[in-house]
């Protein structure tokens, strides 16, 4: 998108880092969009950083001192939005579920509720194991870093299918059904880990 003052291309769709001009009445639920990047897993971790320290620096509520209050609120809330925004993409699942959703909003058909053949056994077994009196706090533990090494090792899977795409060059449902597949395991495995956190805490 190109700035109307200054005709060179925006950092975002409401900040034109050229010529300083901010539009604070922007508002979306698009987290891509609001930072200023391609909806893709693929992240240039510098660029990233580079544009969270920017857009926090020029909506930063102290600034805007003199500014009445509904347009304090404005830039409150899209000082939120920004951070939402940027803590949402830099967590590498929550970005790849962003990317399959919007992939899925073009059209694109995946079954979000897939999951591997007998994983529910599987998962059934480490609950059952994990309630058993006999279950001290140190098999607890055993359990938890077993449960971190299957979400650790799964992660990289995840990655490793978006760099094959992108090699590609081509949106495969296959590989991505495959994504979302891997990313369902990981919910799983999440909420397990949570509930020995809190067994461990009783």
């Amino acid at each position: 998108m190109d700035c109307k003052s200054c005709n060179k291309t925006q950092l975002t769709p409401f900040f034109c880092s050229c010529c300083n001009v901010l539009d604070i009445s922007y508002e979306s639920s698009d987290k891509f969009e609001t930072l200023g990047l391609k909806k893709s897993y693929e992240l240039d971790k510098k660029d990233f950083e580079d544009r969270y320290l920017t857009l926090s620096k020029v909506t930063h509520p102290d600034r805007y001192q003199d500014l009445s209050e509904t347009q304090k609120t404005k830039i409150l809330n899209l000082s939120a939005q920004i951070n939402g925004s940027y803590f949402s993409l830099k967590d590498d699942l929550t970005r790849a579920q962003l990317v399959l959703d919007h992939l899925i909003s073009d059209g694109m058909a995946l079954d979000k509720k897939s999951l591997p053949k007998n994983f529910l056994f599987e998962i059934l077994e480490i609950r059952e194991e994990m309630d058993e009196d006999s279950t001290d706090d140190d098999r607890l533990e055993e359990i938890e870093s077993e449960v971190e090494g299957l979400r650790k090792s799964t992660h990289k899977e995840i990655e490793k299918i978006f760099q094959e795409l992108t090699k590609l060059n081509v949106l495969d449902t296959n590989h991505l059904q495959d994504v979302q597949t891997k990313l369902n395991t990981i919910s799983y495995y999440d909420r397990i880990l949570e509930q020995i956190e809190g067994k461990l805490d009783d």
